[in-house]
């Protein structure tokens, strides 16, 4: 038979490149940044792939370029438009939908009140972003929370 039931493949990918060039324009409702891609480019480089038999190498290595030339063009065709929608989410979750939350206790040791702080950074214009330079308009708003309902108890670090 002349394709095997198991042997040793191979793939390397040299000189792989992916370019994106982007930039932001923000949503006037709620300051978050939205990533708009005007256009990407993917390029698996110098590839090879092995096996230990010569008709399995063949097939394999034909349906892999052909899987590279689709992926590479659908990447310049909808890759824009792609990246674009999905950019935008990621951003707002890494960034905590662009706030911080953190609470301070009371320095003076036995004292158990503290007080939490919320800070809004959104955007408040679009930022400028060129090689060596960005320009961001954020909005600071510190919001002080001083309630005694909140109150660190010792107990809880036990």
């Amino acid at each position: 038979m002349f394709i095997p039931a198991n042997g040793d493949v191979q793939l390397q990918v040299k000189n792989f490149d992916f370019n994106m060039q982007n930039y932001f324009k923000i949503d006037e409702d709620t300051g978050y940044l939205i990533p708009i891609v005007k256009s990407v480019v993917l390029n698996m480089g110098d590839t090879y792939l092995w096996h230990d038999n010569f008709i399995a190498r063949t097939i394999m290595e034909q349906i892999y370029v052909f899987s590279i030339v689709m992926i590479e063009n659908a990447t310049r065709l909808v890759g824009p438009w792609l990246f674009s929608g999905m950019f935008s989410n990621v951003m707002t979750e890494m960034l905590n939908n662009y706030e911080w939350h953190f609470r301070l206790n009371d320095p003076f040791r036995g004292q158990t009140e503290g007080s939490n702080f919320y800070v809004d950074f959104r955007n408040t214009q679009a930022p400028k972003i060129t090689n060596n330079f960005d320009e961001m308009h954020k909005g600071l708003h510190a919001h002080h929370d001083s309630n005694k309902d909140i109150r660190h108890n010792p107990n809880d670090l036990k």
